[in-house]
């Protein structure tokens, strides 16, 4: 009998298994050739707090920069602002779904990205909704829907997502006492597999919870 005779069982088993490897080698890079976002491409990015300060709005803002001889705030870029800037990109949707908002810097900035266009839809904990500070009524004032669910549980989830693609999540409640006196931690990334449950999840409570009265 050849060495290479198939009519032989076990060179049957062999040529299959081996038939078998190349082809899902080819699916392999045919797939990461072809998916969706290459990996080069997802973004992370892992930020802790306290801020040392609050960045200075005119220095960032303003083309001028700041011009105060004695500036209470910083000329550098803080965390506070990292994530103020990834809430920028938001171009279509941003979803947001936090226990407590009290940080009028993120505040404001979720009023102008409404007023640019951006569909927004927030889910916060009910008796954090109308605590002190809570930009919630503004919110409401500006037409962005709230939703909220009355009931012993904490809704203690702390993220967001833009357009879809982007999550940002963590330990990090959007209050000043969290920007500048708490350890906290905020995850920015754009991996699929991270940011499509995040979605599913932010739907289910959307759809589960009421709007805000």
């Amino acid at each position: 009998m050849s060495y290479f005779d198939l009519s032989n069982s076990k060179l049957k088993i062999i040529a299959a298994i081996t038939l078998t490897a190349v082809g899902s080698e080819i699916l392999y890079y045919a797939l990461k050739k072809f998916r969706r976002i290459p990996k080069a491409e997802v973004e992370n990015e892992v930020l802790f707090f306290p801020d040392k300060g609050i960045a200075c709005p005119a220095y960032f803002e303003r083309k001028s920069g700041c011009n105060q001889s004695v500036c209470s705030y910083i000329h550098e870029v803080t965390n506070l602002r990292r994530v103020i800037i990834r809430l920028r990109e938001a171009k279509k949707t941003l979803d947001v779904c936090i226990f407590i908002l009290t940080c009028q810097e993120i505040g404001q900035e979720i009023v102008n990205l409404k007023r640019n266009g951006v569909k927004i839809r927030v889910i916060v904990d009910y008796e954090m909704a109308n605590s002190t500070g809570s930009r919630i009524e503004l919110f409401r004032r500006h037409g962005i829907p709230i939703r909220t669910k009355k009931v012993l549980q904490l809704m203690h989830h702390k993220f967001a997502i833009i357009d879809g693609e982007c999550l940002i999540c963590g330990s990090f409640n959007w209050t000043m006492q969290a920007v500048t006196a708490n350890w906290e931690n905020v995850i920015i990334t754009s991996e699929p597999g991270l940011v499509q449950p995040f979605a599913i999840e932010f739907q289910r409570l959307w759809d589960e919870f009421s709007c805000l009265t």
